[in-house]
């Protein structure tokens, strides 16, 4: 699964990504951390990846 970061936004600390899928399909989600203000996008692809169960 590879987990692209496309835009984080700092109020509440909400994460846009786009989540490709091996199979080829995609997805967009938006996530919120709301105990992570200073999150960066790694951070960000590491806390989505085990989310999905991806890590």
């Amino acid at each position: 699964m590879n987990i692209n970061v496309n835009q984080m936004e700092r109020i509440g600390t909400k994460v846009e990504a786009t989540i490709e899928f091996e199979s080829g399909n995609r997805a967009q989600a938006v996530f919120e951390f709301p105990n992570d203000a200073d999150l960066s996008f790694e951070e960000a692809e590491r806390l989505i990846r085990k989310e999905w169960g991806a890590e």
